[in-house]
């Protein structure tokens, strides 16, 4: 077999296996807004605990990875669907809200509000052993789960669901836990500047050509432009309280504005207590398309990482629409950009704030020239 015949079949069987995954994602339906959200205890809060000791529980609850945090690498990469809260092995986890049984696979078991086959929003506990309810049954708020068990740094992975019918527990809807939750964090996020300028090529790729910045760090920009941010959400909730490692989440909301010459453009970025994301068990191309969408991976900014704190995720903060909040995440929003076309060459500023799901505000700017060819008067 030729090169050019090979490589014509490796195109077509990649083209052939896309298609049939892309047949595999079910038509869910989308999760109900809520009129309010009803505060519930941590997993590891027993019954029978008194509010002294509930106190302390909520100062010391520490999260080292969260909603809607980006993991994954350059090949393949997903949204961190919930909360990963540090307990030791062995901790007792009792359910949050009442509910059935939908689901038992591997460490994970999923609690949902609806008995039959209704769409409905549930929590789903990864990392336990040592199950204590079955399939089918129904539990007690406060009703023990399982224990603790995971291999490294030990924690459980609490995540709000959305899923209905036969679907449980393969496919389902993530959603943003942080309102049934209390929690301290008090500090406001962290944006890294200068900020990174990509051309926007419509594309599911991780590494479109990127503008760089000249020897005198001035970078300049042409045509359709995206703005890659990175970020990270600090607080009390996020590190340890022996060392303070920690501090990577990420942020709830983006915005930002293109400024020249005392005009000020303003725009949405992702919101994400407003996004759903529709997550497969198993599908990983899925999974790694949507990403691409919200994120840039780390490796295209940073030579490596030895110690994993403090980082920020990369957000491609321009793959939304100006006007509008996105619920959903999909393959269109690749083609949203900052057009530099459509407006005269000079400097600009890039002004971003970002806020945390407690309401914590940062700001911070970074300064571009763009050049189309306009010789219009700077």
């Amino acid at each position: 077999m030729s090169a050019m015949v090979s490589s014509v079949y490796v195109t077509l069987m990649c083209s052939l296996v896309g298609a049939l995954q892309d047949a595999t994602v079910p038509d869910l339906t989308f999760p109900f807004a809520e009129r309010s959200f009803e505060k519930l205890p941590w997993p590891h809060q027993a019954p029978d605990m008194g509010r002294r000791d509930i106190k302390k529980l909520v100062q010391d609850v520490w999260v080292i990875n969260d909603f809607p945090l980006y993991q994954g690498d350059e090949i393949s990469s997903y949204f961190h669907g919930g909360l990963d809260i540090v307990l030791k092995n062995g901790t007792a986890i009792y359910a949050t809200k009442a509910g059935w049984v939908k689901a038992i696979v591997a460490s994970t078991i999923v609690v949902a509000d609806a008995e039959d086959g209704r769409p409905c929003y549930g929590w789903s506990y990864s990392h336990l052993a040592e199950f204590q309810p079955e399939v089918g049954d129904f539990v007690e708020r406060g009703a023990q789960l399982g224990v603790v068990s995971f291999d490294g740094l030990e924690h459980i992975h609490l995540e709000k669901v959305f899923s209905e019918g036969e679907h449980w527990p393969d496919w389902k809807y993530i959603c943003p836990p942080y309102a049934h939750f209390d929690y301290v964090d008090e500090d406001p996020p962290v944006i890294q500047t200068p900020f990174h300028f990509f051309e926007n090529d419509g594309s599911d790729r991780n590494d479109a050509a990127r503008f760089e910045p000249d020897e005198k760090g001035k970078v300049t920009v042409s045509g359709q432009v995206d703005i890659v941010v990175g970020m990270r959400d600090a607080g009390l909730w996020a590190h340890s309280k022996e060392n303070g490692f920690g501090d990577r989440l990420a942020v709830a909301r983006i915005d930002y504005e293109i400024k020249r010459s005392g005009r000020s453009e303003e725009r949405n970025s992702f919101d994400f207590d407003r996004i759903r994301f529709r997550k497969g068990y198993r599908d990983k191309r899925y999974a790694t398309e949507l990403t691409r969408i919200v994120y840039k991976d780390w490796k295209l900014f940073e030579a490596e990482r030895r110690l994993w704190t403090k980082v920020p995720t990369y957000f491609v903060i321009t793959n939304h629409p100006p006007e509008g909040w996105i619920q959903e995440p999909s393959a269109r929003a690749r083609e949203n950009c900052w057009d530099t076309t459509a407006g005269p060459d000079g400097s600009y500023e890039i002004v971003v704030t970002a806020y945390d799901f407690k309401g914590n505000r940062a700001q911070a700017e970074t300064t571009v020239d763009v050049r189309n060819g306009d010789d219009e008067e700077r």
